[in-house]
């Protein structure tokens, strides 16, 4: 199969043999959940039902998870939960792979807890080491062990 490679910011053709997993970036996310701009969302639902037929995964990074809650919430306006029931519904297709599954528990904490993504995945990842915050607001609703930087400075004090 003959494909296009970006290769220095030039267009390079070049005969390879695709691969049958590829890393997913926000921005072809976030048409397929936005649907804007129309003709991107188009053709990123239309890779969708091409890598679906050809059993190909496409693999979302969690810092991709994280740029989509970002700018869905910050940039287009969506609440919470209807990010999360959005995303939720597209890492639930059969040729989405999440990098980490833990992102499925913070997107709920996203929306539930009323909490950063970011925090959230911390928060959930973190179970067994402690985090350095002064956001005692968010990572006191989740399941995890938090101390102030002044706290972690008096505990060093006295070991």
């Amino acid at each position: 199969m003959k494909m296009w490679l970006l290769n220095s910011n030039k267009a390079v053709r070049e005969t390879k043999k695709l691969s049958k997993r590829m890393r997913l970036d926000a921005n072809v996310l976030l048409r397929v959940a936005t649907g804007n701009p129309e003709e991107m969302a188009i053709k990123a639902k239309q890779l969708f039902q091409s890598v679906a037929k050809q059993n190909i995964k496409l693999i979302v990074p969690t810092m991709v998870a994280a740029e989509c809650c970002w700018v869905l919430n910050g940039v287009y306006k969506f609440d919470r939960f209807q990010i999360r029931d959005g995303l939720t519904k597209i890492f639930s297709l059969s040729f989405i792979e999440l990098e980490d599954s833990m992102v499925l528990k913070a997107l709920n904490d996203f929306a539930e807890k009323n909490v950063d993504f970011v925090d959230a995945y911390l928060g959930n990842s973190s179970k067994q080491i402690p985090i350095i915050t002064w956001n005692e607001k968010h990572f006191k609703t989740l399941p995890c062990e938090f101390f102030s930087p002044e706290q972690m400075i008096e505990h060093l004090k006295n070991e």
